[in-house]
């Protein structure tokens, strides 16, 4: 978030893992997605959205205590409504597609700091 942060700042857009210079490592835990992949995305024009929009999620491929396998966390941007950067809510779907503002029980203690880390930036 930092990253992406600093490149909301330096250009008014949303870009991807590329375009702010992050690599994300592949793991034999988690399916990581950039849902945002357009061409404006990519290429670090996608204006800073209006409306709540899915930037990036990662997807359990294989159950982690009681967190069941398919169990998604999902980061979410939101234009701020007073200045030039984004707000960020985050969801945890046990089992399923995360839902934002929603951390499933037995899901969230395995990332003890996503919903602080999404939803008090």
């Amino acid at each position: 978030m930092k990253l992406q942060n600093a490149f909301i700042t330096e250009t008014a857009a949303l870009g991807n893992y590329n375009t702010i210079g992050y690599e994300m490592a592949t793991t034999t835990n988690f399916d990581y997605t950039e849902i945002a992949a357009n061409s404006s995305w990519t290429n670090g024009t996608t204006a800073l959205p209006t409306s709540t929009t899915p930037v990036w999620k990662a997807k359990a491929k294989v159950a982690l205590n009681d967190c069941a396998v398919n169990s998604e966390w999902q980061l979410n941007a939101t234009k701020q409504t007073s200045g030039s950067g984004v707000d960020y809510t985050g969801g945890i779907g046990d089992g399923s597609a995360a839902t934002i503002g929603t951390y499933a029980a037995d899901c969230a203690p395995l990332t003890a700091s996503f919903k602080t880390i999404a939803d008090n930036n």
